[in-house]
């Protein structure tokens, strides 16, 4: 977020920016400040968590003063919503501010920071998201003073010509560098100038890809999605190679409460569906999962469609490194591509 804060006036969108831990205390609101300061010179006012009208009009008074960062602190509920997905993704914002009804259009050129303890994203805000996680390993680290830097953000404030300096000089170099280019991954989908002067020279001088830090966002975005990723491995674990209808499962699984695999397949559908296993809408329910997930890959697993029955479809689950070595073909696609016909799902 430091180098987007110096550079945001060539940007014409940047991702959010979550500054999340475990405890109060930790420093993420520090974290923007001094994006703050590298930016202009000085902190910038805090806004604090409101429901989503008056997000909108603050984020519409922020905007019409300039402020380049714009810090929600001290989240205490899931971030997202139509105010900040259109902060995000647009160039322009367009808002009411306090106490009008009047509909104004301001440019879009803030920094948006959200802190807080164990942040929670809704919906695919996580495309459209970075994370910092502080985890200080101290159960009261607002009484920490082991600091080399007493007071971190007045040293910032002295140093920040040659903080800034330091910032432009990444990115020009990486822009000057015939290297540049070069092993770097796509641009970040709405983000394409943020992913070539910010992400891009990070990689290049041998740091992490910010991006990486979405896979936790995505995780905590869809919780369906962990519980998903058990049935994968519990569904693996239990039938291997063999496929299976969900009808065939849920009369063979409680047969085999002695085995492990098994049990832990039952846990997973329990889990998944939110009903036991002998309820009669379980079927239902698993299929369901299944075939709106069909081929998506979740840590290298994917159920793939295995041919029909008269009580259903077959499903195994096969590795992601299966589908890259070869197409893998079920029985019924292959009869439905010498027919020229669409398979049935």
């Amino acid at each position: 977020g430091f180098i987007a804060a110096v550079i945001r006036p060539a940007l014409d969108k940047v991702p959010l920016t979550i500054l999340d831990g475990h405890t109060p205390g930790s420093g993420k609101t520090t974290q923007a400040q001094i994006a703050a300061i590298l930016a202009t010179g000085r902190e910038v006012p805090v806004v604090s968590e409101t429901g989503e009208e008056e997000v909108e009009k603050r984020i519409t008074a922020l905007l019409s003063m300039g402020e380049p960062v714009t810090l929600i602190d001290n989240v205490t509920r899931p971030v997202g919503g139509g105010a900040l997905d259109a902060l995000l993704t647009g160039r322009e914002w367009r808002g009411r501010r306090l106490g009008q009804t009047e509909m104004v259009t301001i440019p879009n050129r803030t920094n948006l920071f959200v802190s807080g303890n164990n942040v929670t994203v809704k919906g695919d805000l996580y495309r459209r998201t970075l994370r910092s996680y502080l985890d200080v390993q101290d159960e009261s680290p607002e009484h920490r003073t082991d600091f080399k830097i007493k007071d971190l953000l007045a040293w910032v404030t002295e140093h920040r010509a040659r903080l800034v300096a330091a910032a432009l000089t990444v990115v020009r170099g990486y822009v000057c560098s015939v290297e540049r280019g070069r092993n770097q991954p796509g641009p970040l989908q709405s983000f394409g100038a943020w992913s070539r002067l910010v992400r891009e020279p990070l990689i290049w001088l041998g740091e992490d890809d910010p991006v990486k830090t979405q896979q936790a966002l995505r995780r905590i975005a869809d919780l369906g999605l962990v519980s998903f990723e058990e049935l994968l491995g519990a569904w693996l674990g239990y039938f291997g190679e063999k496929s299976s209808t969900v009808s065939e499962a849920l009369e063979e699984l409680p047969q085999k409460r002695g085995n492990l695999a098994a049990v832990r397949l039952i846990h997973a559908i329990e889990e998944i569906t939110a009903l036991p296993i002998s309820d009669r809408k379980t079927g239902s329910k698993i299929g369901y999962e299944i075939r709106t997930r069909k081929n998506r890959a979740i840590s290298g697993l994917f159920f793939t469609h295995a041919g029909e029955t008269k009580v259903g479809n077959r499903w195994k689950v096969a590795k992601k490194l299966d589908r890259e070595e070869k197409h893998v073909f079920s029985e019924t696609e292959l009869t439905s591509q010498s027919t020229k016909t669409t398979p049935k799902v």
